[in-house]
């Protein structure tokens, strides 16, 4: 006779009132892109450093490199994106 497999772990989360509901999916393309910080700030990847680099200057492609915080109006579409992520 073959072992029997151990028992599933239940993983869903369970509500205050007894109701259960699933997990929530984190999109994993946002989670790539974005970074929330320790205080809850979002910081993106500036646009335009992939190519065309030869007619900006090195001072613009520096900056460039450094990360931006999100704007406000992304930041309900991150929330919605990263639901377990601590977006202020």
């Amino acid at each position: 006779m073959a072992p029997r497999a151990p028992a599933a772990v239940d993983t869903s989360i369970q509500a205050a009132d007894g109701r259960r509901g699933g997990k929530l999916k984190t999109r994993k393309a946002a989670a790539k892109r974005f970074n929330v910080t320790g205080s809850g700030k979002v910081t993106v990847r500036h646009a335009g450093k992939n190519h065309f680099q030869e007619k900006k200057s090195s001072k613009r492609r520096n900056k460039l490199t450094m990360k931006q915080v999100a704007s406000d109006s992304m930041k309900d579409n991150i929330k919605g994106c990263l639901p377990y992520a601590k977006v202020k």
